[in-house]
C-alpha cells in the first residue's frame, strides 16, 4: 500500500487509491501510529514549520488507503456555517445545508483535515468538542436534526504550533487552545524537514533529467537553448541553500522557504531560467517582506551558497 520495502504490517483499504503522489516520503516514525489511530478512529495533531509535508501526510494517507478527504481551514477568516452548516431556504422550504466538517463527520472511513488548527476562533471550539469525540452524535439547534459520527472517521489537525501558543512571535494569529479541546487528539507528531540526502534524492526524482519544451527567449536571463537539465548536483545545491536559509529562521529571516519553494525552483531552473531568476520569482518574491532586508537576505544567502 505504501510502497515501503521495510515497513511490514496490515492497515484496511476501503476502496480504490486516490490521487498518489509516488515520490512522497512517508516519515515512517509517524506512519505505523498513525494507522493505529486510523483504526481505532482517534485523531491526531500535527505540528511544525511551513513546508514540511503536514498537509501532504493526511492528503496521502487518505489516497494510499482509499479514504474519503476533505481539507477544511480553520483561519480567523473562516465562517462558522462554512465548516458546520448553515440554514438555507429553497422554494420557501427552510433546510438545514451541512458545511464541510459535518460532511466528513457522516462519511464513513473519512479522513477530515482540520488546517492551521491553532487559528480555530474560540467561539468555534465548544462546537468542536462534541464532533471530535468518537462515537458523538451531533444536533442542530435550529431543526432539531441529529447526526452520528461515521464508523472510521477520523480527525487530522496541521498547526505550526501544538495548540499552547507561540513562543516565537513567527505565527501571528495563532493561539493557545484550551486543553479540553487537546486532549480529543490522541497523539501528536512534530514533523520537521526532511534529512538532507532523502530532501536531495526527492527533488531529484521529481526533476531530474527533466528536459522542457524551448521556451521563448525572455532576455538575457534565459539560457540561450530555452531549456535545462536538472542534475543532481542541482538538488544538492539547492538543499545546501534551503539548509542555510533555515539557519537564519529569527534572524535575518522570518520564515524558511517550505518545500514548495524548492519544486518551484526547480520548475524554473528546467524552464531554462538561470538560477538567480529562478531564485527571484520562486523564492524571493513569495517570501515574507517588511523593510527590505528578508529579500535581500534571500538574494545574499543564493549567491553565497549556490556554488
Amino acid at each position: 500500500v505504501f510502497n515501503i520495502p521495510s515497513f511490514e504490517g496490515d492497515c484496511e483499504v476501503w476502496g480504490p487509491q486516490g490521487a498518489v503522489d509516488i515520490d512522497y516520503v512517508w516519515p515512517v516514525q509517524y506512519l505505523r501510529t498513525a494507522l493505529k489511530n486510523l483504526e481505532r478512529g482517534s485523531n491526531f495533531w500535527q505540528w511544525g514549520e511551513k513546508g514540511t509535508g503536514k498537509t501532504k501526510f493526511a492528503e496521502q494517507l487518505a489516497a494510499r488507503l482509499g479514504r474519503p478527504y476533505f481539507r477544511v481551514s480553520l483561519d480567523k477568516t473562516s465562517e462558522k456555517g462554512e465548516f458546520i452548516g448553515q440554514d438555507q431556504i429553497s422554494a420557501g422550504t427552510s433546510f438545514f445545508a451541512a458545511g464541510q466538517v459535518l460532511q466528513a463527520y457522516i462519511t464513513p472511513g473519512a479522513i477530515c483535515l482540520l488546517d492551521e488548527a491553532d487559528h480555530t476562533r474560540p467561539d468555534y471550539v465548544t462546537t468542536l468538542h462534541a464532533l471530535l469525540e468518537k462515537g458523538s452524535t451531533f444536533t442542530v439547534t435550529s431543526t432539531g436534526e441529529v447526526f452520528k459520527r461515521a464508523p472510521g472517521m477520523v480527525f487530522v489537525a496541521a498547526a505550526n504550533t501544538n495548540g499552547t501558543g507561540d513562543m516565537t512571535g513567527r505565527y501571528a494569529g495563532t493561539g493557545s487552545l484550551n486543553s479540553a479541546l487537546a486532549d480529543r487528539f490522541a497523539h501528536f507528531f512534530k514533523v520537521s524537514f526532511l534529512p538532507e540526502q532523502q530532501e536531495i534524492d526527492l527533488l531529484f526524482s521529481r526533476h531530474g533529467g527533466a528536459l522542457q519544451v524551448p521556451y521563448y527567449q525572455l532576455g538575457l536571463d534565459c539560457y540561450k537553448d530555452g531549456s535545462r537539465a536538472i542534475t543532481r548536483d542541482d538538488a544538492a545545491k539547492l538543499v545546501n541553500v534551503f539548509t542555510k536559509c533555515r539557519a537564519e529562521v529569527g534572524g535575518a529571516l522570518v520564515e524558511p522557504p517550505s518545500l514548495r519553494r524548492a519544486f518551484a525552483f526547480m520548475d524554473a531552473l528546467s524552464d531554462g531560467l538561470a538560477p538567480e531568476l529562478a531564485w527571484e520569482i520562486a523564492v524571493v518574491n513569495p517570501s515574507p517582506e517588511d523593510d527590505g532586508t528578508k529579500h535581500e537576505a534571500l538574494r545574499q544567502l543564493f549567491t553565497a551558497h549556490w556554488a
